[in-house]
């Protein structure tokens, strides 16, 4: 007879009861790709999409702008000393609604990175620490919902940080 610890049966039941529902957390049904990005004369516009591979619908906020644009979706860059820190976006206005992603829809925005002017170092509003860009950068999200509501009632459960493979920037001037 095999015997196991109470927490490890309780973990497997949950594990097979979520795969058995076909549900699974939100870090493991959305997939975050950096498809491309441009040069621009100050930087680059990185394309990013967003796919649910799950069986349930996920709730995204959305910036309050005409078109579609993901709040808490930003793009990262690596520093040696610092580790990952976001060189975009910087926005001060609270998602007020969010969009929602089917099963297997995607979304795609685009993200525009660019180096810090020297007349923007220090502004307390978006407090950068990676001033010139290169190197390797990846996608972030930092908040999904499983329904509208969650995302109404603020949900603290909702910080999921799913994170694209890193890509390597060309060098610039």
């Amino acid at each position: 007879m095999i015997r196991m610890n109470p927490s490890k049966v309780v973990l497997l039941y949950v594990l097979f009861s979520l795969t058995a529902t076909g549900q699974m957390p939100l870090r493991d049904q959305l997939e975050i790709k950096i498809e491309k990005f441009k040069p621009t004369p100050a930087g680059f516009d990185v394309s990013v999409s967003v796919k649910n591979n799950g069986t349930r619908p996920v709730f995204i906020p959305r910036r309050p702008e005409k078109e579609v644009v993901l709040a808490f979706l930003g793009i990262q860059q690596w520093d040696e000393q610092l580790g990952w820190q976001f060189v975009s976006p910087c926005s001060d206005v609270a998602p007020m609604s969010t969009v929602e992603i089917r099963p297997s829809e995607e979304l795609q925005n685009t993200i525009s990175i660019r180096n810090m002017p020297h007349s923007e170092r220090g502004l307390p509003l978006c407090n950068r620490k990676i001033e010139r860009l290169g190197g390797k950068i990846r996608a972030i999200l930092s908040r999904a919902y499983e329904n509208d509501e969650q995302f109404k009632t603020l949900d603290p459960k909702s910080s999921v940080e799913i994170v694209s493979c890193p890509v390597e920037l060309p060098a610039t001037e």
